[in-house]
Order: structure tokens, then C-alpha cells, then sequence
């Protein structure tokens, strides 16, 4: 039997994403399930992406802004890295020739030079093929955003036509956790309609059953609701960027905490 090393997934980082050719790559890795972040302050951004065991990173270099200085630093980050089972992937464009990038990234066991001069789609499927046999995805089916012990944002459905409200504790593009505000409850396989979230950006237009209910410490009944498989394409997207963004919020809060180096 295979083990995979990371159970929980890798998270993956995009580092100068700037440009529409690199954000329909980082909306592809969204839409395909993987946990990304995207960031451009690398004096930040390295050590708190270090804190993260089997990190990913892919660094954008037409978009870095004084090479002269940032690759010093993915030296250090990648002789360091290599203990955490960090690996990063360079991006250079075929009409850049990038000599010091690819003079260090054959220096380094766990740094890798890319070549692209094709389309988006075909730069994200060489991407997500990296991805894949990393296994970035871990055991997870989807990303998810939040926790049974924390409530996130409000949460309003209706059961039979009548509506309820509660407490979002978690969600992805499979499913979701709530708690209700009101004494009522819900039965196990319940269907419920017209759930709405809003987590910055309001997402409409769910549905589900519920499939597991759970009493927390506080005696707060979770409910378990998995979608249904009819949702359409425009709403899991939508699902998936807003789950992104409210990661991506949290990632940018504790990288605005990292004291940058003198």
C-alpha cells in the first residue's frame, strides 16, 4: 500500500502572478481543487511559506522585479527548503533566456526550471501534471475554508419552504457545516434548497442533503451538508473562487505579520 506524505494536501504558492496569462494559470489550479495562494512581496513571502512543510512554489520571473536580488534568496529558501520537502518550479518565458535562474535551479536538488511559450491552458496543464504527481491534492477531494469549531459567516436556506437561518462553520465545493441560531433541528437526509452563503462574495443557488449531524463540546448540533450534483458550472466556480479569496484573506493577513529582513 502507498502512503502519501502528506494526507492533508500542499499547499501551492504563485509568486508574481501579474498579468492575464498568469491569473488564467492560477484560476485553472483553482478550478482543479488545488490549495494556491499568490503573492508577490518574496522578502515576506519566503519565510512564511517555509513554515509550511512540502510546500509548492512556481515563481513567475518575468514578473519578478530585480532578479539580482531575489534569486540570493530562493538560494538560501531552497538549501533550506529541502528539509521540508519544499519544491519550486521557475517559469520563464522562451523569449527570455533567464541563464542565472537556470544555472541555480540545476544547482539545487529541489528547484526546477519550466520553459513556456504556449497558451495558458496548455502552460496549466504542464502545471497541474506537477501537481498531480507531487500529489498536492493529498486525500482531499476539495479545499476547504474554515472549521467545526468556528463559525464563519451567516448561512440562510429553506426546508419544506420554510426558511432558516444559522452559522456557516466550513465549506467547499462539495459540501458544507452549519449550526442553526434557533432551537429547531433537522432530520439526517433532509433536502434543502435555496442555501445562500456570503463570504465577501454572496453564492446562491445550492442544494443538498444533509448527511451527518454531530453534537460539539458546546452541545451546538453541526449539521453535514453535501451538494447536489446538478449545481451548476457558473456556481461551483464562483464556490471555488470564494473559497480561494477567503484563504487567500487569511494567507495575506499573516503575511503582512512577517518582519522583513534588513
Amino acid at each position: 500500500m502507498e502512503f502519501n506524505n502528506f494526507p492533508a494536501g500542499r499547499k501551492v504558492f504563485y509568486l508574481f502572478p501579474e498579468g492575464l496569462f498568469h491569473q488564467a494559470v492560477v484560476k485553472h489550479i483553482i478550478n482543479q481543487e488545488y490549495e494556491i495562494y499568490t503573492l508577490s512581496d518574496y522578502r515576506r513571502g519566503l519565510p512564511l511559506i517555509f513554515q509550511y512543510n512540502g510546500a509548492i512554489v512556481f515563481l513567475n520571473l518575468s514578473g519578478a522585479p530585480d532578479t539580482d536580488k531575489l534569486l540570493p534568496s530562493i538560494r538560501d529558501f531552497c538549501r533550506q527548503g529541502s528539509t521540508r520537502s519544499i519544491a519550486l518550479y521557475f517559469l520563464c518565458d522562451a523569449d527570455t533566456s533567464c541563464p542565472e535562474a537556470r544555472r541555480l535551479s540545476e544547482s539545487l536538488d529541489n528547484c526546477s526550471f519550466l520553459t513556456y511559450s504556449s497558451t495558458p491552458d496548455e502552460v496549466s496543464a504542464q502545471i497541474e501534471e506537477i501537481l498531480e504527481n507531487l500529489e498536492a491534492r493529498g486525500q482531499r477531494n476539495f479545499v476547504r475554508f474554515g472549521s467545526n469549531s468556528n463559525e464563519i459567516a451567516n448561512i440562510s436556506f429553506k426546508r419544506k419552504e420554510k426558511a432558516f437561518a444559522g452559522r456557516l462553520h466550513d465549506i467547499s465545493a462539495g459540501g458544507l457545516s452549519f449550526s442553526l441560531t434557533s432551537g429547531e433541528s433537522l432530520p439526517l437526509r433532509a433536502k434543502l434548497s435555496q442555501v445562500t452563503v456570503d463570504l465577501g462574495y454572496l453564492v446562491e443557488g445550492l442544494s443538498g442533503t444533509v448527511s451527518l449531524r454531530r453534537r460539539l463540546p458546546d452541545d451546538t448540533i453541526l449539521y453535514v451538508l453535501l451538494f447536489d450534483k446538478g449545481i451548476a458550472v457558473e456556481t461551483q466556480e464562483l464556490l471555488r473562487f470564494v473559497i480561494h479569496a477567503s484563504l487567500q484573506r487569511q494567507f495575506i493577513t499573516r503575511l503582512k505579520q512577517v518582519a522583513v529582513p534588513d
